[in-house]
C-alpha cells in the first residue's frame, strides 16, 4: 500500500497537472494533461483509505476540478462536473469535502448527464453561490474570457447575470 506522505506527492503531482497550459505544434497539450489529472483524481480518491487523505489535498481537488468545470475547452468543462460528482457522491464519502450537503443539494448523483454548454454553466451558477468554491468557479470563468465563442457566451449570459445579481 501507499503510505500517507507518498498519497500526498501523487496528488500534489496530478493538482500541478491542473495548471498545465501547454500548447504547442501538436495542439493543445495542457488539456490532455488537465483530463488525465480529472480521471487520476477520480481512481485515487475512489480508491484509497480515507484516513490517508489530506483536508487541504482534498480541498484542492476539488477546487482544481469546479475551475475546470468553467474553463475554456469544452471537453473539459463538460467532463469535469461529471468527476466533480463522482468525488462529492463517493461511497464511503471521501472526507473533508466542505459544504457537501450544500452540494448534493445541487450536484446530481452521477450518472451526471451534462451535454450542452448551458446545462453545464446554470450548475456552477448555483454552485458558484457556495464560498467554498466561489473562487475556483470565478478563476475558471475569468480564464476563459479570452476565448470565448458565441455559443458559450449565450449559454452562459443568462446564468451569469442571475447569479451576479443575487450579490
Amino acid at each position: 500500500g501507499v503510505d500517507q506522505v507518498t498519497l500526498a506527492g501523487i496528488f500534489r503531482t496530478f493538482i500541478d497537472g491542473f495548471e498545465d497550459y501547454t500548447v504547442d505544434s501538436r495542439g493543445d497539450i495542457g488539456a490532455i494533461v488537465r483530463e488525465s489529472a480529472m480521471y487520476s483524481f477520480q481512481v485515487l480518491t475512489n480508491t484509497s483509505q480515507p484516513d490517508l487523505l489530506e483536508a487541504d489535498l482534498i480541498r484542492s481537488v476539488l477546487h482544481a476540478v469546479a475551475k475546470q468545470s468553467t474553463e475554456q475547452i469544452r471537453r473539459n468543462r463538460l467532463l469535469a462536473p461529471k468527476f466533480f460528482s463522482s468525488l462529492v457522491y463517493c461511497d464511503p464519502t471521501i472526507p473533508y469535502i466542505e459544504q457537501l450537503e450544500e452540494l448534493r443539494s445541487i450536484i446530481p448523483p452521477p450518472p451526471l448527464d451534462i451535454s450542452t454548454e448551458k446545462e453545464c454553466f446554470d450548475l456552477w451558477m448555483k454552485v458558484i453561490r457556495l464560498d467554498t468554491y466561489r473562487k475556483a468557479v470565478i478563476t475558471g470563468l475569468v480564464s476563459s474570457i479570452d476565448s470565448l465563442t458565441e455559443s458559450l457566451v449565450k449559454s452562459s449570459s443568462a446564468s451569469s447575470k442571475l447569479t451576479i445579481a443575487r450579490f
